[in-house]
């Protein structure tokens, strides 16, 4: 295909996307939060909600707004207050469970659980700083102006990023969901599980928040 990356660049933009996707951030931890506290299928359905943050980007990398999110750091700071408000939030539900105050054993019993991990995939990947700083400003440097149809390049570039999520982020969910068969059938465990993501998502989202009152 005409506007398909070479192979050579290909493999750049994969090894680029495997770093993004690896390295600890938002998304994972609430992969490996689910996986763990409320079992392998919440984790895969955590995956697939991360995976729908295309219908989100896909529109803005298209239709080039990228370019104005990139360009006005006004907008990319509310993105990112967002993104560090609704980490605020997950850490705060997992103190509940923590606390004893909502029974985790009980999270993945219904429909709206599972719609609910879904939404937080979701949510939580479009408001991520990391993956928005990647799609605004890292993808373009992909594209070809030669080949014409950029926003048709940036949005197989984005189709690439977001399969290669499903397989590393599905991983994570899969070994993270076998943690939890193996050993979390003790509630003391997943409580604990619920503190340690707590503070993770505490800790990043303090983080945002510094660094965008300092920016």
């Amino acid at each position: 295909m005409h506007l398909f990356p070479e192979f050579s660049v290909l493999i750049a933009y994969l090894g680029a996307c495997t770093l993004l996707q690896i390295s600890p951030g938002p998304d994972q931890m609430l992969v490996i939060s689910n996986s763990i506290g409320r079992g392998m299928i919440a984790g895969i359905l955590t995956v697939f909600g991360i995976f729908l943050g295309i219908l989100f980007q896909a529109p803005l990398l298209s239709l080039g707004t990228a370019s104005l999110v990139a360009t006005y750091e006004n907008a990319f700071d509310i993105l990112c207050a967002a993104g560090a408000t609704y980490l605020a939030y997950l850490a705060y539900k997992n103190f509940r469970v923590f606390f004893g105050n909502q029974d985790s054993t009980n999270l993945n019993q219904s429909a709206k659980a599972r719609s609910s991990v879904v939404f937080q995939g979701f949510l939580t990947n479009v408001t991520n700083p990391k993956v928005i700083l990647f799609l605004f400003a890292f993808i373009p440097q992909f594209t070809v102006p030669d080949k014409g149809h950029i926003g048709l390049q940036v949005l197989i570039l984005l189709a690439i990023l977001k399969i290669n999520g499903l397989f590393i982020n599905g991983s994570v969910a899969v070994l993270a969901g076998y943690a939890n068969h193996r050993f979390l059938s003790r509630k003391s465990y997943t409580n604990w599980s619920s503190l340690f993501s707590a503070i993770v998502f505490l800790t990043i989202a303090v983080i945002f928040w510094i660094q965008i009152i300092t920016r």
